[in-house]
């Protein structure tokens, strides 16, 4: 069984997605919205006026920089008061205690005296910042007492500037706490202004589903239609300003990677030329002990003419070997040239012979 009655379409929203956004596109969003929205006739959506000053002054409060940007340069600047007192308290102790060890008495009694008050306030530069500062005034107290030890030691210009530096210290937090009361984190102030945006698009719904006319339903989904254009937009938007920081690494990466292997290359290069290196020294080493062999193996050819050779031995004597003089004729078996010892080309002892 169907039904009786046609119920009117419903309207449907294009989601944003604006919680992916970064803060300068989200509050760009809402504000070119709010910009939208409140160029239309309101009073048939029932959208208040009320809901649109709230909706504007939350816009206003995430575009505020003014007091972020004072609250960020107070914050470095304690953080570098900061720093500067924990150096002079470490100066401070380190003086007096290298000279409780001072050959001079009076300096070494000076220096016990401020010792008993460093005691107290051992560990000191490791407390956190708030209890750092109420220990240095309490210390300072104390200093202040053994004017006469400091001057004697050298560190009542120390002391004089960890008072200062504590003080502006003091000072700078308390201003960054009166900044801090005129600005509110972006992180806060996005989830109401979802809301009020959620509010807005539930009125155009609803005024959609209690429209008498079919005219006025009409009017009011080429409205949705509208507003799911600039949505999609935005998010077209978005999409394209992410892909285009993702393409940017990546080519980084790539760079990165063509340079390390470009550098892998080289370095496998200069290790097949070592291996290059070492293969042809090998060779020249095989090459000079084959030379070697060739001309040991010639020499031991050479033996005196008339000599018995035994082919069992390869060439040696069978009997003892017989000294050569100058002038004995020789010859080589491999050869069977005759040439005789101590002779050259040039005639006798033209190489100066062998005695």
């Amino acid at each position: 069984m169907g039904m009786t009655i046609e119920l009117p379409k419903k309207v449907k929203f294009r989601g944003s997605h604006s919680s992916k956004f970064t803060n300068g596109y989200y509050i760009a969003f809402h504000d070119r919205m709010y910009d939208f929205i409140g160029g239309i006739d309101r009073a048939r959506l029932h959208i208040s006026d009320e809901v649109m000053a709230e909706w504007r002054r939350l816009i206003d409060m995430a575009m505020i920089t003014g007091p972020k940007t004072s609250t960020v340069m107070l914050t470095q600047k304690l953080g570098t008061l900061d720093a500067q007192r924990v150096e002079l308290v470490t100066y401070i102790f380190n003086v007096i205690r290298t000279q409780c060890g001072s050959r001079s008495l009076e300096m070494c009694d000076s220096a016990e005296r401020l010792k008993v008050i460093v005691r107290r306030f051992r560990g000191l530069q490791a407390r956190g910042r708030e209890h750092r500062s109420s220990m240095i005034c309490s210390m300072v107290s104390a200093f202040r007492e053994k004017e006469a030890d400091l001057k004697r030691l050298g560190i009542k210009v120390a002391v004089d500037d960890l008072e200062k530096v504590s003080r502006e210290y003091d000072a700078a937090w308390l201003q960054r706490a009166d900044a801090r009361k005129l600005y509110t984190a972006t992180y806060k102030v996005r989830p109401m202004m979802d809301e009020v945006y959620a509010f807005v698009l539930n009125k155009i719904a609803a005024a959609h589903a209690f429209a008498e006319t079919e005219a006025e339903r009409q009017s009011i989904e080429a409205l949705v239609d509208e507003i799911n254009q600039l949505v999609g937009d935005f998010r077209r938007s978005y999409n394209e300003s992410i892909a285009q920081k993702r393409r940017a690494r990546k080519n980084v990466e790539s760079d990165a990677d063509e340079l390390d292997s470009d550098s892998t290359s080289l370095a496998s290069s200069d290790v097949d030329s070592s291996e290059n290196d070492s293969e042809s020294d090998s060779l020249a080493s095989g090459e000079l002990n084959a030379s070697a062999q060739m001309v040991d193996s010639s020499s031991s050819k050479l033996v005196a003419k008339g000599a018995e050779v035994s082919p069992s031995d390869g060439g040696y004597y069978d009997r003892p070997r017989e000294r050569i003089s100058p002038g004995d004729e020789l010859y080589d078996e491999s050869r069977e040239e005759m040439t005789s010892y101590g002779e050259g080309r040039d005639g006798p002892d033209a190489t100066g012979g062998i005695p």
